[in-house]
């Protein structure tokens, strides 16, 4: 029943995409084995940024199965948890792709990127020194809605920096070898760490190390928004 409401979406999509205005002028249809230039370049910064999104949402994901194993809080907590990451997401993202339609796409890339690299450390910290139910809800869900305000950016980032003649089969592999790959191991590999080390801040470094590699890649890609584009010199 879910998924069948899902496609009400489907619509809405078209109407949308219909009333888009193209973004890079290319030819419709390409040379067989011919890579446009940039693709390549565009296809591994889009791969680690989707990297970093997809290995942090995976992870708060998982918060449920932290709060309770790992630091001890009973399920109605935990599950407190993931409510909050959810609603901040949600907000955040429709935040996140509004402003990057106003300011561009790398300034909602990086910055909070940025800010939610330099939180995350010392926010485990507090999580896993504090026993504190009401602190656990409220931090996670402040990092959800920082590390979910660049996801519209990113996607439009990467959609509008390829081609049309190769943009849906190019994104598609994009976004799923990352998301089959580290989404599907984060929590096996988090898990793993947390046995191993015996340590509740593997999380945390765990998700800065794919910040980081999401944020460089952020540093590295060029702007894209149609309008901030068209006033960079070429």
């Amino acid at each position: 029943m879910a998924l069948l409401l899902g496609t009400v979406i489907v619509p809405f999509s078209l109407l949308i995409r219909r009333s888009l205005p193209e973004t890079i002028h290319a030819p419709d249809h390409l040379p067989a084995g011919h890579v446009p230039a940039g693709v390549w370049r565009t296809v591994i910064l889009g791969a680690m940024m989707i990297s970093g999104a997809t290995i942090a949402t995976y992870l708060f994901n998982y918060m449920a199965t932290y709060g309770q194993n790992t630091l001890g809080y009973s399920a109605s907590i935990s599950l407190g948890s993931t409510l909050a990451i959810n609603v901040a997401r949600f907000f955040s993202i429709l935040l996140g792709g509004w402003m990057s339609d106003r300011f561009g796409r790398r300034p909602l890339m990086i910055w909070p990127t940025l800010a939610f690299t330099l939180a995350i450390v010392p926010a485990y910290i507090t999580l896993t020194s504090a026993h504190d139910p009401v602190m656990f809800i409220v931090v996670n869900g402040l990092l959800a809605f920082v590390s979910t305000l660049p996801s519209g950016a990113v996607y439009a980032a990467v959609a509008e920096s390829l081609p049309k003649a190769s943009r849906a089969r190019t994104f598609a592999l994009v976004y799923a070898l990352p998301v089959t790959f580290l989404g599907g191991s984060t929590q096996l590999v988090i898990t793993w760490l947390l046995k191993v080390t015996g340590e509740p801040m593997a999380v945390a470094w765990y998700m800065v190390s794919a910040a980081a590699v999401a944020l460089l890649a952020m540093f590295l890609i060029h702007e894209s928004a149609p309008r901030k584009a068209a006033a960079s010199p070429a």
